[in-house]
């Protein structure tokens, strides 16, 4: 037989190293666009949630407790003191004005600023029902707080039994103005699915947190009962 031709056998040669070289990195290769994937979706839904976070405090937390404060001021000065239904309305209200307020003034700012496609008339039905829901946690709040006071609870115990309590109210309130308000004709709300229940589920968690932690601001709840009603009392005199 013939013997290889030089050219030839250079060739295989250097064949075969390149296919040595290239039995691993293809593997690696085809894995490194699926990890740097995988790291950017992680940050980027990092990033949204600290995003849904400020947006969710700026314009609904932060309204909220000065809505309710503000109402409860103006219950205090009425003369209805903080162990009545008639001051667990005002603050309802005072938290349904605020979250309200604050959801349309927020996305009115963002819409003005950064996002021209928001449609205002849709925000304001989503103020609607978040303001809703608010109203069922603020009007919860002062009556849980009593209760949970008069069982001689510690301080823990009353955060946490007014932030599941008004959370559950939040969610409950969510729940049921998602059937009513699509019912009057408002379709910028959406009706009641899985979707839904779980960012409302996870909204009603951070309202609840908030409620909780708005137990240990300012005085304490029942030196406000206290208080309001020895100015009642004093009226009446």
């Amino acid at each position: 037989p013939l013997p290889p031709h030089p050219a030839l056998g250079a060739m295989l040669a250097a064949t075969m190293r390149s296919s040595r070289r290239l039995a691993t990195p293809p593997l690696a290769l085809a894995r490194a666009p699926l990890r740097a994937a995988m790291s950017s979706d992680a940050e980027g839904g990092v990033l949204r949630r600290f995003r849904v976070t400020a947006e969710v405090t700026v314009s609904k937390i932060f309204p909220a407790g000065f809505g309710w404060q503000t109402a409860s001021v103006v219950a205090d000065n009425a003369g209805f003191a903080a162990t009545t239904p008639m001051f667990a309305l005002y603050t309802g209200v005072g938290d349904f004005t605020g979250v309200f307020m604050g959801h349309n003034l927020y996305m009115l700012l963002k819409k003005v600023a950064i996002d021209g496609s928001i449609d205002m008339s849709t925000e304001v039905q989503t103020g609607l029902l978040l303001g809703s829901a608010a109203f069922c946690s603020g009007f919860a709040w002062q009556p849980m707080v009593n209760l949970l006071q008069a069982a001689q609870l510690p301080f823990v115990g009353v955060v946490g039994g007014v932030t599941v309590a008004c959370g559950f109210s939040f969610f409950v309130g969510l729940r049921v103005f998602r059937m009513v308000y699509p019912a009057m004709g408002l379709s910028g709300i959406p009706v009641c699915d899985y979707d839904n229940y779980k960012n409302d589920a996870a909204l009603s968690l951070a309202i609840g947190g908030a409620t909780g932690a708005f137990v240990g601001t300012g005085t304490t709840s029942r030196t406000r009962a206290t208080r309001t009603t020895s100015r009642t009392r004093a009226r009446r005199r």
